[in-house]
């Protein structure tokens, strides 16, 4: 048997409706299909769990970047007055750019990332969670992954998306070709999650497009179950979204603490998320103060943390956390793009119903119980029977 696997970034369990998406809809109920509770941070967070069923507490990586000073990979030459560039967001960006491309021409970091709107005071003190992709061996700096087991077994598989190829279109083609000349074909597609982002999930825009892709996607899937061979069809997500509906300044409220970022705190301000690095307890009361009192958000519990998986060994991610409410983005935020306005956003409390992805399978899995998306992974194991 052959095996397609799908993962499509951002598509919610709530979007796959008879009204949204019914060509999809249709099909689904054929088959193993099941809302999945998605895990508190982004997809370089997420997608590391669904192929390693690790928690991201077990398989330490949280966030695009981490703390970790003395394995920065970003020098910023001294004669750049950061003062100045710190007040352009242009001027920053471009300054990043070639901070980002410095590092990588030195070899120091793979070509799917960007140091986005980051300080320029703040970037040295920062190194990505995960340097390698997740296909690559041994990725995940010694959590076994789905792609190593495959090697270990020796069974051939193709990887099919972002960062080597682009556009939906273009990765269903190659898909339906590769599938007859290899054992599995895993495909990543992430325009959903890019529509999303765009237009807000219920509007009329995001809407359309997504009718679109529910007929291109489902025209490809008819074809594929017309081979001849018998293949197994497994569709995921890794979380869903929610329209954007405010923002939440955290930034000035804890500027009004006039503490002094790098002699008594460290941000790091991500799209729902702001996280604090405290070094002394004098900051620590009053940021927690003050962050207690910002409405739009909270500022998480030690229960919460360990709740939600994300009570690490060590401090890399964060000694205060807080969690912005649904529909709320934390702005300004190291994630900002001038000139974009963020319609649409994920990455919020998963205990919310919009924040479940899906799974389904054509197949009858032996393991049926869907905790999580942490869960996919024993599921793709039975599958393959790896």
């Amino acid at each position: 048997m052959k095996h397609l696997i799908l993962l499509i970034d951002a598509l919610g369990y709530s979007g796959i409706t008879k009204q949204k998406m019914p060509n999809l809809f249709n099909m689904f109920q054929d088959g193993y299909f099941r809302s999945t509770k998605t895990l508190l941070g982004y997809s370089n967070t997420i997608i590391p769990s669904i192929f390693s069923g690790a928690y991201p507490s077990e398989h330490n990586i949280w966030g695009v970047y981490k703390m970790s000073p003395e394995t920065s990979p970003f020098k910023v030459s001294p004669l750049i007055p950061k003062s100045v560039v710190d007040r352009s967001f242009i001027a920053r960006y471009i300054v990043n750019r070639g901070v980002f491309r410095n590092a990588k021409k030195r070899g120091l970091l793979p070509g799917h990332f960007d140091l986005l709107n980051i300080p320029l005071e703040l970037i040295t003190y920062f190194d990505l969670s995960m340097k390698k992709h997740i296909i690559e061996p041994n990725s995940m700096n010694g959590t076994v992954t789905l792609f190593d087991l495959m090697r270990e077994k020796k069974i051939p598989f193709e990887y099919l998306g972002y960062p080597w190829n682009h556009g939906t279109q273009q990765i269903l083609e190659l898909a339906e070709k590769q599938i007859h000349d290899t054992s599995v074909v895993f495909a990543y597609i992430d325009e959903i999650d890019h529509l999303g982002h765009q237009y807000g999930i219920n509007s009329k825009d995001f809407l359309e497009r997504l009718k679109l892709f529910d007929e291109l996607l489902s025209r490809f899937l008819q074809r594929i179950m017309k081979i001849g061979e018998e293949i197994s069809i497994t569709i995921f997500s890794d979380h869903g979204m929610h329209d954007v509906i405010g923002t939440v300044d955290v930034k000035s409220r804890v500027d009004s603490t006039g503490l002094k970022i790098k002699n008594d705190y460290i941000p790091f301000l991500d799209s729902t998320i702001a996280r604090f690095w405290v070094f002394n307890n004098d900051a620590k009361e009053r940021l927690i103060n003050v962050l207690e009192h910002i409405q739009g958000g909270r500022l998480l519990s030690s229960d919460e943390i360990i709740k939600f998986k994300i009570n690490f060994k060590s401090n890399h991610y964060g000694d205060l956390l807080y969690l912005a409410d649904i529909g709320k983005i934390i702005s300004p935020s190291f994630f900002t793009v001038l000139g974009r306005p963020i319609m649409g956003m994920h990455g919020w409390d998963p205990e919310h119903e919009s924040q479940n992805g899906f799974i389904f399978t054509n197949q009858k899995p032996k393991v049926t119980e869907m905790e999580d998306v942490s869960r996919i992974f024993y599921l793709l194991r039975d599958i393959i029977k790896i």
